[in-house]
């Protein structure tokens, strides 16, 4: 059985398509670059600086990507069920 998520792309991909880069992103989504690349490779992060992040990336690139269109490398990882303890760690 094929996993549908492998066929969606990551963040990162979308955004080497445009002329945006990682910096602009960040700074858009108003978080650190760290984060923001997080989100881009599909990473560990807080689901709400995911939507920062995807927000910025289709504003800047009139887009209109949702959380469900991006390959998420442990979809968990930005769902409410991480503790607030690793939430603190890793984001």
């Amino acid at each position: 059985m094929i996993n549908p998520s492998y066929e969606k792309p990551t963040l990162l991909v979308l955004r080497r398509k445009t002329r945006i880069s990682s910096d602009d992103l960040a700074r858009a989504a108003g978080v650190p670059l760290a984060l923001s690349y997080a989100v881009e490779i599909g990473g560990f992060c807080h689901k709400e600086t995911a939507l920062k992040v995807l927000a910025a990336f289709n504003s800047l690139s009139h887009s209109n990507y949702a959380l469900a269109d991006i390959r998420w490398l442990r979809p968990v990882a930005w769902t409410s069920s991480m503790s607030q303890a690793a939430r603190n760690i890793i984001c």
